[in-house]
């Protein structure tokens, strides 16, 4: 299994797969595949739980028609998260540097001030 380990594929395989696994998913779950609604639900979930009167959840159910709930659609994006991490793994890539060189050079070599500058949107 050679191709596991490589590094990079050829994007015409992997939409091919991804198609066929469309297709399956279709034919067998009568759904597509999908994680868009698990962020919308998580969010949802965090929000009511957070601030119920602010968060405009009862607009979402009313115009979504449904309940937001944790699903199947989660274990995608486990599955996403993991499957890359793995991928990673297999193929031997190395991950990135946490404080990049030009930041370094920029700004300094502090981690947290970087962590920090992410999360916030480098605003």
């Amino acid at each position: 299994m050679e191709i596991l380990r490589r590094k990079a594929w050829s994007p015409y395989a992997v939409g091919a797969a991804i198609g066929g696994l469309e297709t399956i998913a279709m034919l067998t779950a009568k759904k597509p595949l999908g994680i868009t609604t698990a962020f919308e639900n998580t969010a949802a979930l965090a929000a009511e739980k957070i601030a119920p009167q602010a968060s405009g959840v009862r607009q979402y159910k009313e115009q979504s028609g449904n309940d937001p709930k944790v699903g199947w659609e989660m274990a995608l994006v486990a599955g996403v998260v993991l499957g890359s991490l793995y991928s990673s793994r297999l193929s031997k890539d190395s991950l990135p540097p946490a404080v990049p060189e030009r930041w370094r050079r920029e700004v300094g070599p502090s981690k947290p001030l970087r962590y920090a500058a992410a999360a916030t949107g480098g605003a």
